[in-house]
């Protein structure tokens, strides 16, 4: 599952839901609909067991202010998508790695080595991925995504292109760190960004053919459309 699409879709729906259920205080609703940006990079952030709770805190500290300010508006949108990332992995990676485990039994019960583990357990998650894009984005149609986001272009300018996109993912996800040094302890702020620098693993060629040309075999398998 990547940090990406499952997690942004699962934040979506629950952002949809919250605007028509009573017990959701008309508060934080707004600050979702507000906000979403901010509460989107919430739900991708890890770690919500630390920065949920004290952030929650800060803000009921204030709760007799006269004015909730923008800051302390982010602040609560952070929290409230942060809610949602370690749920959707509890539910999602266990999947994953049931679904790539069964595969490398399979293969090893047939007499084959086994070794395709890691590239199915992506296989699955690109599964999973493309059909969260399909429910919940509308295949594009839906923001923040577009149509053209796992559209094939095998063409030399449009791999040209797709690469120049890997390389924007890959800043967007420096730009989620705080990139202005610490100068009174460099050695010590540069190893910690480069140990928790996120590497991009995905494999953007199997998110196309996987979101293009599904394999009926593999969709009933990894039980795509039933679990």
């Amino acid at each position: 599952m990547s940090d990406l699409l499952t997690h942004w879709a699962v934040f979506d729906d629950c952002r949809r839901l919250a605007a028509h259920a009573s017990a959701a205080h008309p508060l934080f609703t707004r600050i979702l609909e507000e906000e979403t940006e901010i509460a989107r990079l919430g739900a991708l952030s890890r770690s919500g067991n630390r920065f949920i709770p004290h952030l929650l805190k800060a803000a009921h500290a204030q709760r007799e202010a006269v004015e909730v300010t923008p800051l302390l508006r982010q602040k609560i949108a952070f929290a409230l998508g942060g809610l949602l990332h370690y749920p959707a992995d509890h539910v999602f990676k266990r999947l994953m790695k049931e679904r790539a485990q069964a595969e490398q039994d399979a293969s090893s019960g047939e007499g084959g080595p086994g070794s395709d583990a890691p590239l199915s357990i992506r296989e699955v998650s690109a599964y999973y991925d493309c059909h969260v894009f399909r429910q919940v984005y509308l295949a594009g149609q839906e923001a923040p995504f577009s149509c053209f986001l796992l559209a094939d272009n095998a063409t030399d300018p449009g791999q040209k292109l797709e690469a120049f996109v890997r390389a924007l993912f890959q800043r967007a996800l420096l730009s989620t760190h705080t990139l202005a040094p610490d100068m009174a302890d460099l050695d010590g702020w540069l190893e910690n960004l480069l140990a928790k620098v996120q590497p991009l693993y995905i494999d953007i060629g199997l998110y196309v053919s996987v979101f293009r040309i599904p394999d009926p075999g593999k969709l009933e398998r990894y039980r795509v459309e039933t679990d």
